[in-house]
């Protein structure tokens, strides 16, 4: 399996995290589109926040990616956010088993 995390910092990035929450409805269905898709988190931060991507192989990876790219171009290009810093990794564990999709906000005290 694969995982990518898309972090979201600096000027606009909060912005984009609210909008990616009031749209949580109608990302949780695209996102769970993607082919081979495991598990799809979205997480605050204190500048801003990240996304953690996880599914059977690259082509899914890609997918998320421009699924996503695609969906802040056309929904959410008005918050100014910079594009993510892209952190991606091998998983190699197959007991991962969730086929949900997250969207969370971890907001700190």
């Amino acid at each position: 399996m694969k995982a990518i995390i898309r972090k979201y910092s600096g000027k606009g990035a909060k912005e984009l995290i609210d909008t990616l929450e009031q749209h949580a409805a109608e990302l949780q269905p695209l996102m769970s589109s993607v082919k081979g898709l495991v598990s799809y988190t979205l997480a605050r931060s204190g500048d801003g926040g990240f996304s953690v991507t996880i599914c059977q192989d690259q082509a899914g990876l890609d997918e998320s990616t421009q699924k996503a790219k695609d969906w802040i171009a056309k929904n959410a290009a008005n918050t100014g956010a910079a594009a993510p810093e892209y952190h991606s990794q091998i998983t190699t564990s197959d007991d991962f088993q969730s086929y949900r999709v997250t969207i969370k906000s971890l907001r700190s005290s």
